[in-house]
Parts: structure tokens; sequence; C-alpha cells
């Protein structure tokens, strides 16, 4: 199995998936009602409506995107070899409140046989502004399921009552001939255990 990760993020880069260390005492650890996390928009080849969903966890420590659509295999049509998803997602709270992503976590599956590659990327931001986190990987001959976890930039999101946040992401496959025929790239389950993007947020009062 050959995998390459490349992670570029802007700004200081959080050490702890639960909490940037210089975030202050102000800090939330645990926020109240009033939270929320909806769809505000999505298109491209890998998402659909009806196959993308996007869930907060109880606590609001967590934003989970959840794809059961999203595969990208070499087959009989070239535009089969590459999906992509443009996803912007809105992020309730009550005013005076504003949030960072400091880790994220990508769950798929890669099922690709010699003479084919693989590659996954996804870029992370709010809107109007320079990428928090991008992440690129490279994908050699492999069966099985990969994780990539990986701490992002500290910036805070503009403090107002909606703020949106956009995820890019894209899975390529390449290769020729029949040893390679039916490899494929997953973002792809209904199962939030099993694949599945989870952002870990913190909040603080603005």
């Amino acid at each position: 199995m050959r995998l390459r990760t490349t992670v570029t993020a802007t700004g200081v880069i959080a050490t702890l998936l639960t909490g940037v260390a210089a975030a202050g005492a102000s800090a939330s650890a645990r926020p109240g009602p009033g939270f929320g996390i909806e769809v505000q928009n999505l298109h491209g080849s890998g998402c659909r409506k009806k196959d993308t969903d996007a869930v907060l966890s109880n606590d609001n420590m967590a934003l989970t995107i959840i794809y059961s659509g999203f595969v990208a295999e070499l087959g009989r049509k070239a535009k089969d070899a590459r999906k992509e998803c443009r996803l912007t997602l809105r992020v309730k709270a009550p005013k005076g409140n504003r949030y960072t992503v400091t880790g994220i976590q990508q769950r798929g599956y890669a099922d690709i046989a010699q003479g084919a590659t693989g590659t996954f990327t996804a870029v992370y931001n709010y809107p109007g502004k320079n990428p928090l986190y991008t992440v690129t990987r490279d994908f050699g001959p492999t069966v099985g399921a990969w994780q990539d976890n990986t701490p992002a930039a500290a910036e805070w999101s503009p403090c107002d009552a909606h703020k949106p946040f956009k995820v890019d992401t894209d899975l390529i496959i390449k290769g020729k001939g029949d040893q390679a025929a039916g490899s494929s790239l997953t973002i792809d389950s209904t199962d939030v255990d099993a694949a599945s993007t989870t952002l870990r947020l913190r909040w603080e009062k603005c």
C-alpha cells in the first residue's frame, strides 16, 4: 500500500483536536441552546441534496458531513473517474458567538488495483477568505478504509448570527488497462462511523 498526504493550513496551527491553546478563558466548552447547522448550497457530480447531509453533535463541538453517493471509479464513462462536491454550510448560533475549526477528520474507502492511482483533495474556508485548510492525499494500489486526522488553522469565523463555511472536495481516479478497471475511491456511507468528514469546533464570545 502506498499513501501520501500533503496538508497545508494558513494561520496558527492548532495542536489538539479538542481545542486551541491560545483561545483564551472566554471560550465556551459546552455552548447552550440556539446552535444548529444546515446545508445552504451544494452542487457537483459527487453530491446531491438527497444523499448529502450535515449534522451538528449534541454538544455542538463537532460537525459531521455525511455522503451516500460520493464515488469516483474507472468505468465505461470517463466522467465517473472524477467526482466533486461544492458545499456551503450555514452554522447557526446566538448573536455574540463565533467558532473556529480546530481539527478535521476524513474517512473513506479505497479499492485501487495495480495500474491505477487515486487522489483525494479537500479545501475548507470561510467565503471570501483564504483557505483555512487544504489536504491532498494520493493513493497507490490498496484496498480498505482510510482515515486522515489533521489539526486545522485557528482562524475564527466572522461574528454574526449565521456563519457560512465552505467545503470543496474532489476525488480522482486514473489508470489504464484491464487490471486497473473498476478501481474506486470513496467518501460514501450512511454510517457516520464508517465514512464521513468531521470538523471539530471551538466556540467563544465575540
